[in-house]
């Protein structure tokens, strides 16, 4: 009994951690793609103004 509570804990521990990391990891990658989009359509748009 102790045993299994012990080993929930755990589990519940390590699912929590492993959903906190892929939100940060997920927030990151859209700060990413956003900073890239950004980027990208600046030069697009100075391309266009220049030519």
């Amino acid at each position: 009994m102790v045993k299994y509570s012990i080993f929930s804990i755990f589990s519940f521990l390590f699912k929590e951690t492993w959903l906190f990391l892929q939100s940060t990891k997920l927030i990151k990658l859209t700060k990413s793609i956003k900073k890239f989009f950004i980027k990208t359509s600046f030069h697009f748009v100075n391309s266009q103004f220049l030519s």
